[in-house]
């Protein structure tokens, strides 16, 4: 999932509210940095599903912020962003010439994950790509999970990802890498149907 501003413009963030959930309490639990609040809410949205918590690990991590570097000092002319061979595998990208804080980045790539939902059919389950971040997020047989959050400043584009950044004005980006284990969205219907169950609460972005 890639997020694109406009040329010198500040990213204008719509704050999901989570009718369900206490948001002020989310608040207090998080640290004031990325991988901390994109856990926290990933936890939050799984309960929602009845899936449990996940549990950091650090070799996921480690994997995780890996693939954030590759993907964020790599000029591919071709993709912005796009896969590394590891499964249950979540990506997502801003950029800024503003910047924006920790909360407000991961507040969007949550919500940007999450909105995925309106794409999956409960009736007829099975993978769907326009929802796979989604069914990657709350996948219910998920037990470890590993946040990798590179950040890099760019003078000019940075491949097919629409940065637009110059040296007097240089563009910020936020890359999110999320790795899962066991890896989710396995490939049948039957699968699907154990590990994305419908959430029993109303909620709203």
């Amino acid at each position: 999932v890639m997020s694109q501003v406009a040329r010198l413009l500040p990213i204008l963030i719509i704050i999901p509210v989570l009718s369900s959930f206490d948001e002020n309490h989310v608040k207090r639990e998080v640290n004031c940095d990325a991988p901390h609040q994109i856990i926290s809410y990933y936890n939050l949205l799984r309960d929602l599903h009845d899936s449990p918590p996940l549990i950091v690990d650090e070799q996921l991590s480690g994997s995780a912020l890996q693939w954030a570097r590759q993907l964020s000092v790599t000029d591919n002319p071709d993709k912005c962003l796009y896969h590394s061979r590891l499964g249950g595998e979540n990506i997502y990208f801003a950029w800024s010439t503003w910047g924006y804080s920790e909360l407000e980045f991961s507040r969007a790539a949550i919500r940007a994950f999450y909105e995925e939902i309106k794409f999956y059919n409960y009736s007829r389950p099975g993978l769907n790509l326009p929802a796979a971040h989604f069914t990657n997020m709350i996948w219910r047989n998920c037990e470890k999970i590993g946040i990798g959050v590179f950040h890099m400043n760019y003078t000019s584009t940075h491949g097919a990802c629409n940065v637009i950044g110059t040296i007097d004005r240089p563009a910020r980006g936020y890359m999110l890498v999320v790795h899962q284990w066991p890896p989710s969205n396995v490939i049948s219907a039957s699968e699907f149907e154990r590990n994305v169950l419908p959430p029993k609460r109303t909620y709203s972005f």
